[in-house]
């Protein structure tokens, strides 16, 4: 082999190498939602429809990032008739009267195709939200991306779109609803309703609508397209990581443990505590390490709930931008004991208060004045069901408190002499 030709094959070889190393993968999108997403047209067979099924957007964006060789795959699970509670994690148990999750076309199912999406996209835009409460919606569509996001998948949310079949006032909760999911998701929801509504009516704008008063043509159909076209959803990368959320009993505190892939645009985490699993209030915060490395935190609660406390932790990076994590349950707080209602009885000069205690335990009983004097303190011993009554002739007209104390737990109850 002379000269040239040697040079010639190792060059073509550094190319053919230069091409491999270089070379992007391919990303995975998977989407969750209802019929919009699904492609619905007119009919659920799609032969029978008005158009295509790939007419949706979904179909569209697929074939978008494919052409640009960015994706293989677009996953598309989404069904007609859903909503969110349909695409909640299989394990979630939903109150009477709620769909309950779907395996085929629910959250459960898409962070664990393999090989395993880069993005999900979730896209419930109407179906039951003229009787579902603002405050569940938002819950089913906070657990999906959070269960998403404990997966290490990036998750976007759409918002809702209008829909022409509901009244005046169920339309304004749709709008309502949008700046509410985009408020709550930032970067991570997408606007599928201002670029379709009709203004004032917030009806479907006619060049958009598919005459049904609920779904759109084709060609609102690529406005929404381009609505997560310009996501640029496959060149973000997921901002926070969250790693091994727990939560555990220490006595009588709370302790919540959690790891993050380390960034530094972090500032801090806000953590927050509910009875219910929906409405949640922060109980406090700690800032963020500045590191790129794994990095371990831990929050203690000093006064958890007598009941189930659930908790999740809330990261802020710079801008304000949200992430949260998964939300971890922290089983019932044993209760000492129970108190029932406290029925003065003015023509004896009493009080009286029924206990309930599992176990024989001594429990303090004292009243306080409104200045906060202690009145009468004593020490009784209760067990199972146990009545507390004390005469009060003596005291004068006003304000009291009885105050009840076990070691671990303290109740007070307000009465008026």
């Amino acid at each position: 082999m002379n000269k040239k030709l040697l040079t010639l094959f190792f060059s073509l070889l550094f190319f053919i190498f230069a091409l491999q190393v270089t070379a992007q993968p391919y990303k995975r999108i998977c989407v969750i939602g209802s019929s919009t997403a699904w492609g619905y047209f007119g009919s659920a067979n799609p032969s029978l429809g008005l158009y295509p099924r790939d007419s949706a957007w979904t179909f569209k964006l697929s074939k978008y990032y494919q052409n640009l060789g960015q994706i293989d795959t677009l996953f598309n699970i989404a069904s007609v008739g859903t909503d969110p509670y349909s695409g909640m994690p299989s394990s979630y148990t939903p109150p009477g009267g709620r769909n309950t999750p779907d395996g085929r076309y629910n959250i459960t199912r898409a962070v664990n195709f393999v090989p395993k999406p880069d993005v999900i996209i979730v896209n419930y835009p109407s179906n039951n939200y003229d009787w579902q409460t603002n405050q569940e919606i938002l819950f089913c569509l906070q657990t999906i991306k959070d269960s998403a996001n404990a997966a290490g998948i990036q998750c976007y949310i759409t918002t809702t779109q209008p829909r022409n079949t509901f009244n005046a006032a169920e339309r304004q909760k749709l709008k309502d609803l949008r700046d509410i999911i985009l408020n709550r998701f930032g970067i991570y929801g997408i606007d599928f309703f201002t670029d379709i509504v009709e203004e004032p009516s917030l009806n479907i704008l006619p060049i958009y609508s598919l005459g049904d008063g609920i779904h759109t043509n084709p060609a609102g159909q690529t406005v929404l397209e381009q609505k997560v076209i310009e996501k640029d959803i496959l060149l973000n990368t997921l901002a926070v990581n969250f790693l091994n959320v727990s939560g555990v009993k220490e006595k009588a505190k709370s302790k919540i443990s959690w790891s993050i892939s380390g960034d530094k645009s972090l500032n801090q985490f806000i953590i927050e505590r509910s009875s219910n699993a929906k409405d949640f209030d922060e109980v406090g915060k700690v800032t963020a390490v500045k590191s790129m490395g794994i990095q371990k935190y831990e929050f203690i609660d000093d006064k958890p709930s007598n009941s189930v406390n659930y908790y999740r932790i809330e990261a802020i990076e710079t801008g304000n931008q949200k992430i949260f994590s998964k939300v971890v349950a922290i089983l019932q707080f044993r209760q000492a004991f129970q108190v029932g209602k406290l029925f003065p009885i003015p023509a004896k000069n009493e009080i009286n208060v029924k206990i309930f205690s599992a176990n024989p335990q001594k429990l303090t009983f004292s009243i306080v004045d409104i200045e906060g004097r202690i009145m009468r303190k004593e020490t009784r011993l209760v067990s199972s069901e146990f009545i507390y009554s004390t005469n009060v002739a003596g005291f004068s007209t006003g304000k009291y408190t009885l105050e009840i104390q076990a070691e671990s737990q303290k109740e007070s109850l307000q009465f008026i002499k």
